[in-house]
């Protein structure tokens, strides 16, 4: 079994080949990646602010 990084990598190449890509794991689409970017603000904001916040 592959670790994590070199799926994202083989993946990635996989796509810039103009290959099918693996179907496990699908690849992140812009939703995830928006996602993931309000976790990462609602974790700033917690730390400046010093108190729990919710994710917008």
């Amino acid at each position: 079994d592959l670790a994590p990084y070199t799926k994202l990598f083989k993946t990635m190449a996989a796509l810039i080949r103009d290959r099918n890509a693996p179907a496990d794991p699908a690849p992140a689409t812009f939703a995830d990646g928006v996602a993931g970017q309000a976790v990462l603000d609602a974790v700033r904001r917690s730390s400046a602010e010093r108190r729990w916040v919710e994710i917008e």
